[in-house]
């Protein structure tokens, strides 16, 4: 699953940097910087079906969570 999440997160256009910065059972932390908006990102998200907008989860504009699809 990190391969891949990695792999997919270097093929999208819209994000110019990402790094890894913890990790905690199954939460992955990553500092990504990002060209589009939030809303643009859910949309990006939607058609490459490998990470969804976690809804459940606390997120602000800063912050955003989200989860692998499987």
């Amino acid at each position: 699953d990190y391969a891949r999440l990695m792999a997919y997160l270097a093929r999208l256009s819209v994000v110019s940097a990402f790094q890894p910065v913890a990790a905690e059972g199954s939460t992955l932390t990553i500092a990504a910087t990002l060209t589009v908006t939030p809303a643009r990102l859910r949309q990006v998200l939607a058609l490459g079906g490998v990470l969804a907008f976690d809804e459940g989860a606390l997120a602000d504009e800063r912050r955003i969570a989200l989860r692998l699809l499987h």
